[in-house]
């Protein structure tokens, strides 16, 4: 949508009819920048959607798009609600990457069932 706003840009910015219902040049700049942040979000959501994602791919993907906005720790953090098993996945995650040898307590018990 934002791609689609900035190509009709070019053609309505001089138009004195639309002066007064057009972002400023500020807010422009802003929405720029969601732009960007948008497009790495959204190739960050394609590569999770393949096959070959592990656990351990998703969390790092999940741990990058958090780096471009904290807000997005309360839904994709390691503790974030929708995570049913927190310390299973964790340990799901150290035990694919071979650092069994860091599992809690709480995380051995539950990767030994």
């Amino acid at each position: 949508m934002l791609d689609r706003y900035f190509k009709l840009l070019e053609f309505v910015k001089d138009d004195a009819d639309l002066e007064d219902t057009l972002p400023t040049r500020a807010e422009n700049r802003r929405l720029k920048a969601l732009q960007a942040e948008l497009t790495n979000v959204k190739s960050e959501t394609k590569a999770l959607q393949s096959t070959k994602v592990s656990m351990a791919d998703a969390r790092l993907f999940f741990d990058g798009l958090i780096t471009l906005r904290a807000s997005f720790a309360k839904n994709l953090g390691e503790r974030a609600d929708i995570v049913y098993a927190a310390d299973f996945e964790a340990a799901c995650v150290k035990n694919h990457e071979g650092r069994a040898h860091q599992l809690s307590r709480a995380q051995k018990r539950l990767s030994a069932n």
